[in-house]
C-alpha cells in the first residue's frame, strides 16, 4: 500500500460511522415523507398554521418534521 492510499484511508469514515450516517439519513427522509403525506391529506383548517409554512419547515433537519408532527396538526377526537 502506498503512502497516498494510507493517507486517504486514514481520513475516510469508519464503517460504523458510515452505517450511522445512513441510518440517520433514512430517519430524516422518513420523517419528511411522513410530514408531506400528512400535509397532503389534511385540510388547512386541521393545521396549526399554513401548509406552505409546514412544508418549508420540513426541510429543517429533524426539527421541522418533529415540530409539525408534535404541534402542527390539530388533534380531533
Amino acid at each position: 500500500m502506498s503512502l497516498r492510499n494510507r493517507q486517504i484511508d486514514r481520513h475516510a469514515p469508519s464503517r460504523a460511522k458510515r452505517a450511522c450516517l445512513v441510518i440517520l439519513s433514512l430517519v430524516q427522509f422518513a420523517l419528511q415523507a411522513a410530514t408531506w403525506a400528512s400535509l397532503v391529506r389534511r385540510r388547512p383548517e386541521h393545521l396549526n398554521g399554513p401548509k406552505w409554512f409546514w412544508f418549508l419547515a420540513s426541510f429543517v433537519n429533524y426539527v421541522g418534521p418533529a415540530a409539525y408532527l408534535l404541534g402542527g396538526r390539530k388533534i380531533t377526537r
